[in-house]
């Protein structure tokens, strides 16, 4: 599935989206969470219609979850590799 070039179309496009959006920014999800957000949000599933969801490009969507004021992949990423989640 494609995503949206910009916020504004991805709300005209998607019903569910603003409510969904409005939902994030009353509870915004922690750094780590955000991959989870973004399947969320948008519908993504990569393990259902990827050979190997592992390769999916994730960049897109977190430009759009950035554009949002939702955190970065380098907020993300980051906070997936923090050591205090390997102790």
């Amino acid at each position: 599935m494609e995503l949206p070039s910009t916020v504004e179309e991805s709300l005209r496009r998607f019903g569910l989206v603003p409510a969904r959006i409005a939902y994030f920014r009353r509870w915004p999800p922690p750094p780590r969470w955000l991959v989870w957000m973004i399947e969320a949000l948008w519908d993504i599933r990569p393990w259902e219609t990827m050979a190997d969801p592992e390769a999916f490009d994730y960049s897109p969507p977190f430009a759009r979850t950035e554009e949002l004021g939702f955190g970065t992949q380098a907020e993300y990423e980051a906070d997936a590799n923090d050591p205090k989640w390997f102790e």
